[in-house]
């Protein structure tokens, strides 16, 4: 239980950081079940909409640490998620220009295999990378993730 508190006191001051620091960046990133979300929705089950096909929805979320406003990307359902899905927004956001200012970018996902998988360190070590001989300020990129619903983990960060 120390451990959980801890965490979380660590996360507040990353936000903390993130609003008062505009050299600070980051969000947390998470994709939503598809199962729970059929479109469209209704606010009962009538009968006549029980036949109704619904439409399979997939959708990640970004909720950014600044301002705490939300970022939503769509994806068709046969589009697989995991790591290549959670790089290419990744590969989005470093497009924003407040990312381009950061010396420090922080990334929280949730705890999933395959968004803590070689490909995804490598493509933000690419990032990175690329960030610098750019000549962007981006020196770091805090890599954190869920490691249970409400339990946040600092994992590790990536450094050039």
């Amino acid at each position: 239980m120390h451990q959980v508190k801890d965490d979380r006191k660590e996360l507040a001051r990353i936000v903390r950081l993130c609003k008062t620091n505009p050299r600070h960046v980051g969000w947390m990133q998470d994709a939503m079940d598809k199962n729970k979300c059929g479109l469209p929705t209704t606010g009962s089950q009538a009968k006549c909409l029980g036949k109704m096909e619904r439409i399979k929805s997939k959708l990640t979320g970004v909720q950014l640490f600044k301002d705490d406003s939300l970022l939503f990307f769509r994806t068709l359902p046969d589009v697989p998620t995991g790591g290549n899905l959670t790089l290419t927004i990744i590969a989005h956001m470093f497009g924003r220009e407040d990312v381009r200012n950061a010396t420090d970018v922080y990334i929280n996902v949730d705890g999933a295999s395959d968004n803590i998988c070689y490909h995804l360190l490598y493509g933000l070590a690419h990032l990175l990378r690329c960030a610098n001989e750019s000549g962007w300020p981006l020196r770091r990129i805090h890599f954190l993730r869920f490691k249970v619903c409400v339990h946040y983990r600092y994992i590790n960060y990536i450094t050039c």
